[in-house]
């Protein structure tokens, strides 16, 4: 007679762990679709911030020519009329991008992951594969945010800080991680080099990004972070006429 009770309890474990399984990976993918999220949205920011640099040469352009050719003032005052109408336009873009990445930001905090953003006010333009290039940072947001799982929720925190450095371009990645042992650091970019636990890694992500970095010129390094935690920082060339304007 008892037989059957143990049975039916047995049942109703499995099925309560079956639910917590699926509960658990719909949380992971609704986080990673909001990684996504941020990363297009960082895409967007720097883009807008290419289209002000093009806008703002435009501009100077347009003055220099009136100057030179005795243009007539009324089709110079038109045409920057033009100009600025499109500076409004992406300004807009722009604010409504930051707005964007600021909601995201607060949805992360929510999360107990305080995401801290520095990025250069200049047009940062690189030469190559924007997929690569996408793929790189994702990793390294990604080795950040599994860095932070076992940290207490008053200490996760990812900061980015973009820099131009002279003729290259540097991006910092940041976390507040147990940090990665001297030992260790060595080997994070050989291939199949992981420290997570089995099925949970491949130990290809830093070697594909090294990879990656080193076929746009680039260089990407690990330290520590200050007070605690793994930095990565990343630096590629800046493109060819950019390189020239932004050093001038």
């Amino acid at each position: 007679m008892s037989a059957e009770p143990t049975a039916l309890r047995h049942g109703g474990d499995a099925a309560a762990l079956e639910e917590q399984i699926e509960e658990l990976q719909l949380r992971v993918r609704q986080a990673e679709e909001r990684r996504r999220a941020l990363i297009h949205i960082m895409g967007d920011l720097n883009e807008s911030n290419r289209r002000l640099g093009d806008q703002r040469k435009a501009m100077l352009h347009i003055l220099k020519d009136s100057h030179r050719s005795n243009l007539k003032l009324e089709d110079s005052r038109k045409a920057m009329i033009h100009i600025m109408g499109d500076l409004r336009s992406t300004t807009q873009v722009m604010e409504r991008r930051e707005q964007e990445l600021r909601d995201k930001q607060e949805q992360l905090r929510l999360r107990a992951i305080d995401v801290d953003l520095d990025l250069c006010p200049d047009a940062l333009i690189v030469q190559g594969n924007p997929i690569q290039l996408e793929q790189v940072f994702i990793n390294l947001l990604t080795n950040a945010r599994d860095a932070l799982s076992e940290v207490p929720e008053a200490r996760k925190k990812i900061r980015i800080v973009s820099s131009l450095e002279r003729d290259r371009i540097r991006i910092v990645f940041q976390d507040t991680g147990p940090g990665i042992p001297a030992e260790i650091a060595k080997r994070v970019f050989d291939p199949f080099f992981t420290t997570k636990e089995v099925g949970t890694g491949t130990g290809l992500g830093l070697s594909i990004t090294y990879s990656i970095v080193k076929e746009h010129g680039g260089d990407i390094s690990l330290s520590k972070t200050p007070g605690g935690g793994a930095t990565f920082t990343v630096e590629v060339p800046v493109y060819g006429d950019a390189a020239e304007e932004l050093l001038r």
